[in-house]
């Protein structure tokens, strides 16, 4: 594995092993698709998914910037960004409505990568993990194509951007 490919693995591994260690993460019953596995949330044709992957996390796109840390150009910030988001079926059981169920899941969700031992501890992963950045985004219904009225699921979306430090390649 290379080094820029262990960057990347490592932060990422220890976010989601971070998440799984939280009883309330646990507690959200969310199926996981990664992406980074090679597990992608099925969509399918009509922009729905199927209710046995529901409710669902998962990530839709992963992007890598590099940034100088200082003006001496001897290490830069390698930056993950996890574009991500967890899906709810419209006939949740979940909560008094299933809007509500997606929103208070990704409010979960901030509150056990956002807390004060998360931060401290680098989400326990202070070796691969320099900084960490939660933002929370819509939440949505997806409608069906043919039939607009029609809620396919709910879709809460948020960002998480995971900062690792690194020495400049001299070459």
């Amino acid at each position: 594995m290379s080094d820029n490919t262990a960057i990347i693995n490592d932060a990422i591994e220890a976010f989601w092993r971070w998440l799984e260690l939280d009883g309330r993460f646990g507690a959200l019953g969310l199926r996981q698709f990664r992406m980074t596995d090679g597990n992608i949330l099925p969509v399918d044709a009509e922009g729905g998914i199927a209710a046995s992957d529901l409710p669902a996390i998962y990530v839709e796109e992963i992007g890598v910037t590099l940034s100088t840390v200082d003006g001496t150009y001897a290490e830069d910030m390698v930056q993950i960004t996890l574009v991500m988001g967890v899906a709810f079926s419209p006939e949740s059981s979940i909560g008094p409505f299933p809007s509500i169920a997606t929103a208070a899941a990704v409010m979960t969700i901030q509150d056990v990568v956002s807390n004060q031992e998360a931060r401290d501890t680098m989400l326990g992963a202070a070796d691969f993990i320099d900084t960490f950045e939660f933002t929370p985004g819509r939440i949505r219904p997806a409608r069906s194509r043919a039939n607009p009225r029609r809620i396919l699921l709910w879709d809460g979306a948020f960002t998480v951007v995971l900062g690792k430090r690194r020495p400049l390649p001299t070459s």
